[in-house]
């Protein structure tokens, strides 16, 4: 009979964890205190019941540690002054339904109500509003609030263009935001900013004027200015751009690359532009105002960062931002973005914009320039955290320890994860266990703890007497020995417990323990390892790395460097053979280390994880979400090109007679006989479970595959927008901008939306007549000044790209773009196109023209930025961390949503990382080397707290 698990064996189980009961690792004990149990996480304790009514909880997004430490007075402090409010949709407090029929959510939490409500696996949500029809409302009573200014940031979703939510504050209209059409649970910020609230309580009103939107929350962020020197409300319809505040000092002209005759930045000089302050210096500056302004005005597409001090200037001559300072000064240079330089219309670079964004492009010249200072003796450091176990390490490491099977894993377990990245990487640097993940992960740990008790009783023919065998199996769950706590705990399980009912109820709780769900990284203090006389190897000269160690670090244990390289290397727990390493001290040298990544690389398990990798760089599974009309494109067949991206990917990492380049230009790929048959190739492949090297003509590397092909179009037409953006954001890991109708404020949009218009009526009749090719019918419509500045150069040249259809399969004609039906039969593809800038957009000097992809890709192929982009992404899946700030996840509109930031140290120290690797790659053309050599990277033992300036809340 199954027991019934009261409060305390649940708290036992470490399943009540939250993202505010396991505290962040900032402001830690010091080192020199006494040691932290290394060998111990420490109990969390239960959260705060959740709230049903609509008062915001403050918002937090310090990561998680399983080992609570003290926060610092000035730390709380700085915390308790944060008054950003969330209200979730769900938490309404009056609403207006117009459907008599209940829609969305049939059971669970989103069931209850009146109003319908979804699911969502949106960050930070549980319930989203959905299914809204126009006229309907919800009314919140927000409470708790500080009279003063505050931006109204909305987390929507829409599948459709332009659907709405009108704010009222207190019955007065505040304004509307607008969702992008990302996909209906694609959620993203969109924001009213400037609103006046007058006392501590406020009635706001979402008003769905359209209905076809979802709202999953809205939050109240305060800019700090109080309510009486409000200025009236703006309604801004452009997504929130977070950048956070810098804690980087303004530069010097000493620190700027300046030769000797040049002249230091001035202190004071007149300004000619009334629109800035008289006297201006860099000090003046906000560098993270300038940064986005940078960006947001798109800054960079006309004047992409060369070297030297040299901007590009797209249409024009180069000009060196070192001769401007020294013939005008600083404030010369504001003057210049100020009168010179606007996008058109009201959004000029003026005033606070035109001063930041002069620092700004003096901060990049002074940082890019300062050439790298690498000593082989300076050390790295990690972050100091305890990760959360994504879905699939969590199902791999239950499976690899023989406690249940691939199928005993079912879908309504999974929990979202923490992403990053352009390519979503699954990061986890600050998620808790919140109220849907709880749920998701009790009733994984009850229903799987039945199996693993019954697979740990035929394994180990314990009958009735199965705690030893129990115990056995806690160590490889919890990765190291038991503490004499935790043997108490399973004792006490066993005593008050028989038979069946013991050994389940003992895996419930290690299943559920944040022992187990947690990967520690916590490390002890460095003074620690020393006393225990650790051995983390030697420099290059000899003498010990533990000896150079800062005394503010800590150093992972034996057992949690064993973890991090198996989760890191296979993508599951450490097998017998690390965990053997780590009681024995063989994980010191980096030969040590070496063997040992060689050996879990070549595991079934870690040849899988290392096809993951491919797979999630280039978003290969994204194409088994692809519809089409022509039902030719099977489920199977898309699973055959995900598969097609991870094994070509697999090839070239372990087959070294293979050269890095072939994973974009090369003759071959490797297929199975049904997808051969689909692409109309002969291959070697003897079965569809059969994957074979096949050489072909047209193909070759990931950037032909199917996958790529078929998830950059849809059910209508090819889109070459996608196709060009994914190349450059993907492959050459450039950063592109967020289009204009994403970026623009409000009043600024209905320029925008008159000048698409045009563009749109230009080519109606050719539309209607389905005359134009797909290139055609995107380079005609975005043939106007709003858009030039990005697909003149940047996008549409790279429209070559059409020489793949919709579902994968090359071609040289196409079907016409029609409004209904099918256009044209056999119009001519245009395959032509030109890179312009290797290194970055808008450095129009470095080009080349090619014909179709194949061909783009063979002369990518060796491009530097191509091998930069393999090191920055190998980077980001080993370690979960940014190797640069360029690398940061960015929201749809371009603001950073990375969840840490890095600190100025690990900027430069990570900087001559990349280099290192890339230099790796550049003598030995094999990535596997680079592959291999991040996991010796002393940042993966040696840790630091994350310091609260790293955190964007």
């Amino acid at each position: 009979m199954r027991p019934i698990f009261s409060p305390s064996m649940a708290k036992l189980a470490g399943l009540i964890v939250s993202a505010t009961s396991l505290a962040a690792c900032v402001s830690d004990t010091d080192p020199t205190d006494p040691p932290i149990a290394s060998s111990s996480v420490a109990p969390v304790s239960s959260p705060a019941p959740v709230s049903s009514s609509s008062t915001p909880v403050p918002v937090s997004s310090a990561p998680v540690s399983s080992t609570p430490a003290p926060v610092s007075s000035a730390v709380a402090s700085s915390v308790s002054a944060a008054t950003t409010v969330r209200v979730q949709a769900q938490d309404y407090d009056r609403f207006n339904e117009a459907d008599a029929m209940r829609e969305g959510a049939t059971a669970g939490r989103c069931s209850q109500g009146d109003f319908d409500l979804v699911n969502t696996t949106d960050n930070n949500g549980t319930c989203a509003a959905g299914y809204t029809a126009a006229g309907e409302w919800l009314e919140f009573d927000v409470t708790g609030l500080v009279a003063g200014t505050y931006n109204l940031v909305a987390r929507t979703s829409s599948g459709l263009d332009g659907k709405r939510i009108d704010f009222t504050v207190g019955g007065n209209a505040v304004g509307t935001v607008t969702s992008p059409n990302n996909g209906w649970d694609m959620y993203a910020n969109v924001s009213i900013n400037n609103i006046s609230i007058n006392g501590t309580n406020a009635v706001i009103r979402a008003s769905f004027p359209d209905g076809a939107i979802n709202l999953n929350y809205f939050e109240l962020k305060p800019t700090g200015a109080p309510a009486s020197s409000t200025p009236a409300v703006s309604s801004s319809s452009a997504p929130t751009s977070s950048a956070p505040a810098s804690s980087t000092p303004a530069p010097s002209s000493s620190s700027v690359a300046m030769s000797s005759s040049q002249a230091p930045v001035p202190s004071s000089s007149s300004v000619a532009a009334s629109s800035t302050p008289a006297v201006v210096t860099p000090a003046d500056a906000d560098l993270a105002a300038g940064e986005a302004s940078y960006a947001q005005h798109t800054c960079q597409i006309c004047h992409a960062y060369k070297e030297n001090g040299v901007f590009a200037a797209l249409g024009g001559a180069d000009f060196n931002i070192n001769s401007v300072i020294a013939a005008k000064g600083f404030d010369g240079l504001v003057t210049s973005i100020a009168d010179t330089m606007p996008k058109g219309g009201a959004n000029k670079c003026i005033d606070d914009c035109a001063l930041d964004t002069a620092a700004w492009m003096l901060e990049i010249a002074k940082t890019v320039t300062t050439p790298l200072s690498c000593n082989a003796n300076e050390l790295s450091y990690g972050l100091r955290t305890a990760r959360l176990l994504n879905v699939l390490e969590l199902k791999n490491s239950l499976v690899d320890l023989n406690l249940i099977s691939e199928s005993d894993f079912k879908d309504s377990y999974e929990y979202t994860s923490g992403a990053a990245g352009k390519s979503r990487y699954s990061v986890n640097t600050s998620v808790g266990i919140e109220e849907t993940r709880l749920d998701k992960l009790m009733a994984a740990a009850e229903n799987l703890s039945i199996i693993a008790a019954q697979k740990t009783k035929q394994q180990a023919s314990c009958g009735d007497n199965c705690k030893q065998a129990f115990l056995n199996k806690a160590e490889k769950l919890y990765r190291r020995p038991l503490t004499n706590e935790e043997k108490a705990e399973f004792n006490t399980i066993f005593t008050e417990y028989t038979g069946d009912a013991a050994l389940e109820v003992a895996f419930y709780a290690a299943i559920s323990s944040p022992s187990f769900v947690y990967k520690s990284e916590v490390g002890i203090p460095v003074a620690q390892a020393k006393a225990q006389n650790m051995n983390i190897g030697q420099f290059a000269d000899g003498s010990s790395k533990l000896n150079a160690v800062d005394n503010n670090a800590y150093v992972l244990t034996n057992y949690e460097l064993a973890t991090a390289l198996s989760y890191m290397y296979t993508g599951s727990t450490p097998d017998d053979a690390l965990l053997n390493a780590a009681r024995d001290n063989k994980l010191n040298t980096e030969a040590q280390i070496l063997t040992q990544i060689d050996r879990l690389m070549q595991t079934k398990r870690g040849k899988e994880h290392t096809g993951n990798f491919g797979a999630t760089w280039f978003l290969a599974d994204t194409v088994l979400g692809a519809t089409r009309l022509d039902p030719k494109l099977t489920p199977n067949i898309k699973a055959d090109m995900a598969r097609e991206v991870r094994e070509t990917f697999k090839r070239v990492i372990y087959d070294d007679s293979v050269p890095f380049g072939d994973l974009y230009g090369g003759d071959e790929t490797v297929l199975n006989r049904r997808l051969a048959q689909y692409y109309g190739v002969s291959t070697p492949s003897n079965g569809n479970n059969d994957w074979a090297v096949t050489t072909t003509t047209e193909r070759g590397g990931v950037l032909t595959s199917g996958a790529f092909m078929v998830s950059t179009a849809s059910d209508a037409f090819t889109r070459p927008i996608i196709r060009a953006v994914e190349v450059r954001e993907l492959m050459l890991c450039h950063v592109v901008p967020p289009p204009n109708n994403i970026t623009l404020p409000a009043d600024q949009q209905e320029a925008l939306k008159e000048q698409r218009e045009q563009a749109l009526a230009a080519i109606q009749s050719d539309f209607q007549a389905g005359t134009l090719t797909s290139r055609e019918y995107f380079e005609r419509q975005t043939d106007y000044p709003a858009c030039k500045s990005c697909h003149e150069r940047i996008i549409n040249p790279l429209f070559g790209l059409e020489d793949f259809d919709a579902y994968g399969l090359p071609r040289t004609v196409q079907n016409g773009v029609k409004a209904n039906g099918v256009g044209v039969a056999n119009l001519p593809v245009d395959n032509t196109g030109t890179l312009f800038g290797f290194v970055e957009p808008g450095t129009e000097s470095e080009s080349f023209a090619f014909t179709g992809t194949k061909d783009l890709g063979k002369q990518m192929a060796d491009l530097p930025a191509v091998k930069e982009c393999l090191a920055t992404n190998t980077f980001r899946w080993l370690t979960h961390l940014p190797i640069e700030k360029k690398a940061y996840s960015k929201q749809a509109n371009g603001a950073i949503d990375e969840q840490v930031l890095l600190s100025e140290e690990q900027e430069d120290a990570y900087a001559c990382i990349k280099q290192d690797l890339v230099a790796e790659l550049d003598s030995t053309n094999n990535p596997k080397n680079v592959y291999r050599k991040v996991g010796t990277l002393d940042l993966i033992r040696l840790r630091r707290s994350i310091d609260a300036s790293q955190l964007q809340n």
